[in-house]
């Protein structure tokens, strides 16, 4: 059935339905939000959900971990939680409060620590709630890291919108964090 399904995919009739679909999404969309509101783009899919539901209820079959016999850490999970509100919280109001303001340092450590006494639950959970293991895999790392960066940039871009900082400095600054670690041979002006 699988073979089936990737032949039709790849025939004539299966990449003009693909075609048609594309072409006819924004069209569309376009109606609903006109005649209906644009609520209504949010509402047409619960009925995709409901029939995506009962077909998938129908077709797939339910597989476990035979060998996980325990939820991940829960004190874990509320480590990092804790620890990733606490950064947030430090990044959102450091503005409003100052850099050097005890609330913004406290909040930036207190999140920093908590994430440290996380990364160290996880290393000795039995049932982890974050594999460490596959930060050993290189483009992992840099995955992650790209993603980290970038929304970094962007967090600070959004931040220093109220001080009148202009769209093409802002710009220049996220290209010089991003650029290094998602291409290598990038270089300004290329």
């Amino acid at each position: 059935p699988s073979r089936r399904r990737a032949v039709r995919a790849r025939s004539p009739s299966g990449a003009r339905s693909v075609r048609w679909r594309r072409r006819a999404g924004p069209s569309l969309g376009s109606l609903i939000i006109q005649s209906w509101g644009w609520r209504w783009v949010f509402y047409i899919n619960v009925p995709v959900g409901v029939a995506a539901v009962v077909r998938g209820n129908k077709l797939l079959l339910e597989s476990r971990d035979e060998a996980a016999s325990e939820l991940p850490d829960l004190f874990g999970i509320v480590l990092l939680i804790a620890g990733v509100a606490l950064i947030a919280l430090g990044i959102v109001e450091g503005g409003g409060w100052g850099l050097l303001d005890p609330r913004t340092l406290a909040s930036l450590i207190g999140g920093a620590l908590l994430f440290a006494g996380f990364i160290r639950r996880t290393r000795n959970a039995a049932s982890p709630a974050v594999d460490l293991s596959l930060f050993s895999n290189h483009a992992y790392r840099l995955a992650n890291l790209a993603a980290f960066v970038s929304v970094a940039g962007y967090t600070w871009k959004l931040l220093r919108r109220d001080q009148k900082l202009s769209l093409e400095a802002a710009k220049a600054v996220v290209r010089r964090l991003v650029a290094p670690v998602t291409s290598p041979g990038f270089s300004e002006g290329e």
